[in-house]
């Protein structure tokens, strides 16, 4: 399925948190190879989130952070059951790291499919998916990670530009540091029901592009 990003060819994005287009972000790893992820397997998730914010405020040409699409994450995500059970350990998405409270914006017109609150230490939290269709192309951004009573209503019909969420805190967004997690899925993903698969066992890399292409296009705004 390689229509994406094609489809968005001549469509104007609108950055997904307006700070995205001031600054140059701070690239968090959590590979294997990362000094982030010894920081990651060793401190509270609170802890962590401070160390992150700590790092950003310190660079005043930096104000927000990014996690890559397809990284293995093995070192820290084994500790998980749901991932070490299906060894699911490459990221499907991007994160997006600003801080709770943060308002996220729609890149693109849509429609919301999916709303809800997805309870359990190392889930999503606060859950939404738009439905955009572009160039005759239809296909889902998955936003995770999100403050439970900010989520919009399902079959709300979304502008470019709008507000969706705010980016939750430990308490509401499965226990992880604050960061918004951006995923594409394709018509066939969602069908499927790779709604709550936000990482991949490596088996699955070959033919990911069916199911969740790189989103990165919408940190290019």
């Amino acid at each position: 399925m390689g229509y994406f990003p094609y489809c968005l060819v001549g469509v104007k994005i609108h950055p997904i948190v307006p700070e995205m287009s001031n600054s140059v972000p701070l690239y968090l790893s959590l590979a294997g190879d990362s000094p982030f992820r010894d920081e990651f397997e060793t401190k509270s998730q609170v802890d962590f989130s401070d160390a992150v914010y700590n790092k950003i405020h310190k660079n005043k040409n930096v104000s927000w952070s990014v996690g890559a699409y397809l990284e293995d994450r093995s070192a820290g995500l084994d500790k998980y059951p749901q991932m070490r059970e299906q060894k699911r350990y490459y990221h499907l998405g991007v994160d997006i790291n600003f801080e709770k409270g943060t308002d996220i914006f729609a890149p693109l017109d849509g429609v919301i499919v999916r709303s809800e609150y997805e309870p359990g230490i190392g889930n999503y939290g606060g859950l939404v998916v738009l439905k955009c269709t572009e160039n005759e192309t239809s296909f889902y951004l998955l936003f995770g990670h999100l403050e439970r009573h900010s989520l919009p209503t399902v079959g709300s019909e979304i502008k470019v530009g709008t507000a969706l969420a705010k980016i939750g805190d430990f308490c509401e967004n499965g226990g992880w540091y604050q960061h918004l997690h951006l995923q594409v899925l394709t018509e066939q993903a969602y069908a499927e029901g790779w709604v709550n698969k936000g990482y991949c066992a490596l088996d699955e890399i070959p033919t990911i592009s069916k199911y969740a292409p790189d989103p990165t296009v919408f940190l290019i705004v």
